[in-house]
C-alpha cells in the first residue's frame, strides 16, 4: 500500500467520479484507475462501486476511508513539521481571488513576499465566487480572497475582513437621479446591468429583489465589474453595485443608497478548517494579514 495510492482513492471518493479526481490530482485519468485497481488487489476487496453514474464506497471502502484520510493527514503534518525546521525555502501557494473586492494593492504584496521566499511559487486565478470556495473545498485553492453573499460555511476557516455595502448606480442623467435614499424597489420594471450567476453580487441582487418581492429585469450580464459600471454610465440601464466600486471608478456614476431592504456582502479571507496550512500558504497569510482592510 502505497501514499500515493491513498491519495487518489479520497480524491476519487470527494469528487465522485474518476475523471474530476485525476484533474483535481494534476494527473492522468488512467493512472488513478490503475493505481486503485492494484490497491484493491493488495487488499482483496473492491473499494469503489463503478456501476452508477457516479461513484460510491463499498463496505470495504467505507471502512477504509477515515484511516486512509488519518494517513494523508499525518504526512502532510510531518511534511510540515520538516519544512518549518529546516526554514521556508520553496513550495507553491495557491490562490483564488474575486474580483468585487475592495481595492487591495496584490501586486505591491506579492513583490514583498516574492522578496522574502524567492523559492515559493505562487499561482493567482481570478473567478467568481462559487468557483474559489468550490477550489479551496477541493484543494485546487490553499487560500481564497473573496467577496461573498454570506459568511462561508464552517468547513472554511478564515477572517473576515469587512462588510461590503451595495447602492443603486445610474447615469448622471437617469430618471433616478434625483434619489439619494430609497428602497430596491426603485429599480423594479427599469433594465438592469449585473454579473453572471455564480458572482457574489448576483446572488445578493437576486435575494435583496425576492425579499422586495419583485423580478428584477435584467438586460446586460457583464462579464466584469468594470465593464458593468461603464455600461451603467452610458446610460444602457441601472445597476447594483458595491459602494467601494463607485468610489474608486474614475466613471462619473449617481448612486443612491438602499434602505428597504439594505444589501451588502462580506469579505473573507479563507482556507479549508481542520486542516494544517502548508508553510508557503501560512508564510503568506502571516505577510498580507495585517494589511488587508476594507475601506
Amino acid at each position: 500500500m502505497e501514499v500515493h495510492q491513498l491519495a487518489y482513492f479520497v480524491a476519487v471518493v470527494e469528487e465522485k467520479n474518476f475523471t474530476r479526481a485525476a484533474a483535481r490530482l494534476r494527473v492522468a485519468q488512467p493512472s488513478v484507475s490503475q493505481q486503485i485497481r492494484r490497491l484493491e488487489r493488495e487488499l482483496g476487496e473492491s473499494l469503489l462501486d463503478r456501476t452508477g453514474r457516479t461513484v460510491r464506497l463499498t463496505a470495504a471502502g467505507t471502512a477504509l476511508l477515515p484511516h486512509a484520510r488519518a494517513a494523508l493527514g499525518a504526512l502532510s503534518s510531518g511534511r510540515q513539521a520538516v519544512d518549518e525546521l529546516r526554514g521556508l525555502i520553496s513550495g507553491e501557494v495557491s490562490i483564488g481571488i474575486t474580483a468585487s473586492l475592495p481595492v487591495i494593492d496584490l501586486p505591491r504584496m506579492l513583490t514583498e513576499f516574492r522578496e522574502h521566499h524567492p523559492g515559493i511559487q505562487i499561482s493567482l486565478t481570478e473567478t467568481d465566487a462559487a468557483a474559489v470556495l468550490d477550489g479551496i473545498r477541493t484543494g485546487e485553492f490553499d487560500i481564497g480572497l473573496a467577496s461573498l453573499a454570506e459568511p462561508p460555511p464552517a468547513e472554511f476557516s478564515g477572517r473576515h475582513l469587512g462588510t461590503l455595502p451595495l447602492v443603486i448606480a445610474t447615469s448622471t442623467d437617469d430618471p433616478l437621479a434625483g434619489h439619494h435614499r430609497g428602497p430596491l424597489r426603485l429599480i423594479e420594471d427599469r433594465p438592469l446591468i449585473t454579473l453572471p450567476r455564480g458572482s457574489a453580487l448576483r446572488q445578493i441582487l437576486d435575494t435583496g429583489c425576492e425579499r422586495a418581492e419583485f423580478r428584477p429585469r435584467i438586460s446586460y450580464q457583464a462579464s466584469s465589474l468594470p465593464l458593468l459600471i461603464e455600461l451603467t454610465a452610458r446610460g444602457l440601464g441601472v445597476a447594483v453595485v458595491p459602494a467601494w466600486a463607485v468610489h474608486t471608478t474614475p466613471v462619473l456614476l449617481h448612486t443612491i443608497e438602499i434602505d428597504d431592504p439594505e444589501l451588502h456582502g462580506y469579505a473573507f479571507l479563507m482556507h479549508r478548517a481542520n486542516e494544517p496550512v502548508s508553510p508557503a500558504a501560512r508564510a503568506f497569510l502571516d505577510l498580507i494579514e495585517p494589511e488587508l482592510t476594507v475601506p
